[in-house]
């Protein structure tokens, strides 16, 4: 199944780059999150015009923390491309209000965080996320689950 979400993956990535060059040539801030290495890797070379601040599972703490910081501060940096798993947690992105994923997880949980990423205390625009789901696919199978769990976990916190 992993080798057919990210199959899935790069034959979507021409429309979510052309969705994304769009954003970028209105100077809209947006963080885009791949999943697996290759599409981030695709994602990188694809948007490399843009000078895109990434961070990946290889990239150290020291670093992660200088790019986080770049992103929000310099007005010029308005691309942030990261593994959803190595930078879905644990920083902050509010500089932008649009995140855009490339690819979805099993886990609702892993998902809410990328988008917290930029929804934070502090955020001061809503947080529009836009997920990239073909239509009759294994994606969308992932999505119709994720709905379900995130539904599930709503009803059992509400029940408590």
């Amino acid at each position: 199944i992993a080798g057919l979400r990210r199959a899935q993956a790069l034959k979507k990535l021409p429309a979510i780059v052309e969705f994304v060059k769009d954003l970028l040539e209105q100077e809209i801030p947006v963080v885009l999150f791949g999943y697996h290495k290759q599409v981030v890797e695709e994602l990188i070379k694809e948007f490399s015009q843009y000078n895109p601040l990434t961070i990946t599972a290889e990239t150290s703490s020291a670093e992660r923390s200088r790019l986080v910081d770049e992103f929000q501060t310099n007005e010029e940096r308005l691309l942030f491309i990261g593994s959803m798993v190595a930078s879905g947690i644990g920083i902050t992105l509010t500089k932008s209000s649009t995140v855009v994923l490339a690819e979805l997880d099993w886990s609702p949980s892993v998902i809410d965080q990328a988008v917290c990423r930029c929804h934070r205390i502090g955020t001061i625009n809503p947080v529009t996320a836009y997920y990239f789901v073909v239509d009759n696919s294994i994606e969308e199978t992932i999505a119709d689950v994720v709905v379900e769990k995130a539904s599930t976990f709503a009803e059992v916190l509400e029940n408590d």
